[in-house]
């Protein structure tokens, strides 16, 4: 299976070292938005770092984006202890070096499509899946509880303790997270429940960081999300 090709841009994705792993488990019921949920995160972690990648190229500095508007192309930035408000031109076109791996189809982002949870494990052993983000759509068909004790199940939870020295921001998506191996449930740091309201088109998140006490409540508008993704996308094995 060939990569899909990138070029190489002038300036290197890198962030700080991660101190454990980042595993994030998106779980709900039918159409409750999991997908397009892991699908904004992606995307607009790839856009963040498009307007890093522009204030090193126009400006000559190494900033941090804290917040990123696609429809009008400003971000909050924080360079040196302060905080700037910032515009992309409209003439500039946003590209980031940043990887994105995954199991399901995404316009609009260079990403790398990984066919089979199988191939997916073998980049991961290879070392071609690293610094990344790596999103497994419908992930109880490859990380099955039931099947935890073959070989891809196994071979999955003996990996899955590297990933912080991988530097690999993992997304998980099940529409229950007891569906999937044990190990898988009990190591992420992000624990994300979503509930979809079809008159307001908002998808409404549930989340739980480990350390942390209590929930988080979010809100947000899935339809600037739609065009990135098909909703209808069958996920194989």
């Amino acid at each position: 299976m060939t990569l899909l090709t990138i070029k190489k841009p002038t300036v290197e994705y890198i962030r700080p070292p991660f101190t454990e792993a980042h595993i994030t488990i998106i779980e709900g019921d039918m159409r409750s938005g999991k997908t397009c949920t892991a699908t904004a995160r992606v995307v607009d972690a790839y856009f963040k770092d498009c307007f890093r990648v522009y204030c090193k190229i126009k400006y000559k500095i190494d900033c941090e984006v804290k917040k990123y508007d696609k429809s009008s192309r400003m971000a909050v930035i924080s360079y040196k202890g302060q905080k700037k408000l910032l515009r992309v031109p409209v003439d500039y076109k946003m590209w980031s070096p940043m990887p994105i791996f995954c199991n399901y189809h995404l316009f609009g982002v260079p990403f790398h499509y990984i066919p089979s949870f199988g191939i997916a494990l073998d980049w991961i052993k290879k070392g071609t899946i690293r610094n990344a983000y790596l999103v497994l759509d419908e992930a109880y068909v490859g990380l099955s509880a039931r099947g935890s004790m073959m070989e891809l199940g196994r071979a999955f939870a003996s990996t899955y303790h590297q990933f912080a020295k991988m530097q690999l921001d993992t997304i998980i998506i099940t529409p229950m997270a007891r569906q999937i191996d044990w190990i898988a449930r009990t190591i992420p740091t992000e624990h994300i429940h979503c509930s979809y309201n079809s008159k307001t088109y908002k998808i409404s998140l549930s989340i739980r960081k480990r350390g942390m006490q209590g929930e988080q409540i979010v809100e947000y508008d899935a339809r600037q999300y739609w065009k990135y993704y098909k909703t209808g996308e069958i996920v194989t094995q």
